[in-house]
């Protein structure tokens, strides 16, 4: 018997780690397990968020005879760092690794991994499992065509302590509901300029009757009354898809949240929150239509502002994305974003700086968008935008790692702010969030 062992990073870019559950190490050891039965291989997660960086190797004491990781960008440094460490205090192990970090930089991971899973890695992980049983474990393995077509089980999550899985502030304006995250589906069919994308396609959704099979089993196991939800669009955006699937959720009387696109129609919202929606959390990224323009975010401001107050009349709380420093922003963006806050009103504000995020539009022609090539730094652990860390409890970011990058002074879209002038607006706009209690 063998055992695969499942890591999960610390990540130290979270002030509340634990808020960000280990769903695809979960999901990926459920797969093993589902198909070997407990022959030959047995599943390991190791959970080492919140722990110091460099300390993760001393919480890693039993040898395994394989080690799997996921890799976002900003976790890539200490991954490499701890596999070389575990090399030497497991020499006969094998490391393998997956994930968007993998995917778009294949050649850089492949030189510190035995083993690298391009694209999703359900039917991959399998046949590289049975391959090193035989004893024939291949450099790399890429996405089969086929697998958005196979049904896979939802994540057990046997695999870690109760109180790393329950938690009771999961859902902002619902302090002590007992809550746990779910991912019922995954991919978006959008490619904004700022996100990484990799593999834009159409959003594959579970069916709604192995939703309610994970929902059941949240319950009867660990008591579980609140979903943070953690797809990418939480509420499906065909209007037949949307109303069986709510339908679904309000049948088992619990609480969400989740994140969702711009447009949903008002009677969805109310059905929505009569099956438990709670808040929604909307990716506005800018209030200048010329910028989601160029950032091809495809909505409109009033179709943003819509949208807020239809979730305000269905007492839905309302928390925006807004992120500072992107392409082709007015003079006036800060006055224009406060005159839209101080309209809109939305329950919270998250403020966020452009990092360009390996894989995006943004990242891989800076130029297009008028920023310096010469300036990008790929400091990836760094990163601020979709990843953040936060320094206090007023989420106050060092300054000196908000913005990786400069513009061009003249670029394609009229003048740009400089570097110092981009850091001056979101602390602007930061103490006016503070001031206005929209960052808790």
């Amino acid at each position: 018997m063998i055992t695969a062992n499942f890591i999960v990073p610390s990540l130290f870019y979270w002030n509340q780690p634990f808020k960000q559950q280990p769903l695809t190490q979960l999901y990926l050891a459920s797969i093993v397990d589902e198909h070997f039965q407990g022959r030959q291989i047995q599943t390991k997660v190791t959970d080492l968020r919140g722990l110091n960086p460099a300390e993760l190797h001393l919480h890693i004491a039993e040898p395994s005879e394989l080690f799997l990781y996921s890799i976002a960008s900003p976790d890539f440094r200490e991954v490499f760092a701890l596999v070389e460490i575990l090399r030497k205090k497991f020499p006969g192990a094998k490391h393998i690794a997956g994930g968007a970090h993998v995917n778009i930089f294949p050649e850089e991971t492949a030189r510190v991994f035995d083993c690298v899973v391009s694209g999703s890695g359900e039917k991959s992980l399998i046949q590289l499992l049975e391959d090193f049983l035989r004893g024939d474990l291949k450099r790399s393995y890429e996405l089969d065509p086929d697998y958005a077509h196979t049904r896979y089980p939802f994540p057990r999550r046997h695999y870690l302590p109760r109180e790393k899985i329950v938690r009771d502030n999961l859902i902002k304006c619902a302090p002590g509901v007992l809550s746990t995250s779910t991912l019922f589906s995954h991919g978006c069919p959008f490619i904004c300029g700022f996100c990484a994308n990799y593999n834009r396609r159409k959003s594959v959704r579970r069916s709604n009757a192995e939703m309610a099979a994970e929902i059941e089993y949240l319950q009867a196991n660990y008591g579980v009354t609140g979903l943070a939800m953690l797809d990418e669009i939480c509420i499906p955006l065909i209007e037949a898809e949307s109303r069986p699937y709510l339908e679904t959720l309000k049948k088992y009387k619990v609480l969400w949240r989740g994140q969702s696109r711009v447009g949903i129609q008002p009677d969805v919202l109310k059905l929505a929150r009569e099956a438990g929606c709670l808040e929604l959390n909307l990716g506005v990224e800018s209030v200048s239509e010329k910028v989601m323009e160029i950032v091809k975010k495809r909505i409109k401001v009033e179709d943003v502002k819509a949208m807020i107050k239809n979730c305000k009349a269905n007492d839905i709380k309302v928390y925006i994305n807004l992120v500072n420093g992107l392409p082709g922003e007015p003079k006036n963006i800060v006055q224009m974003t406060k005159d839209f806050i101080e309209e809109t009103q939305p329950d919270l504000v998250n403020l966020f700086s452009l990092c360009l995020y390996p894989g995006s539009p943004i990242a891989e022609h800076p130029e297009r968008y008028g920023i310096d090539p010469t300036t990008v730094q790929k400091d990836y652990h760094r990163m601020n935008h979709l990843v953040r860390r936060f320094k206090d409890s007023q989420a106050q970011d060092d300054a000196e790692e908000m913005v990786l990058f400069s513009y061009q002074a003249e670029g394609p879209f009229g003048p740009a702010f400089s570097r110092e002038e981009i850091l001056a607006n979101y602390e602007n706009l930061q103490e006016f969030v503070i001031s206005r209690g929209l960052n808790k």
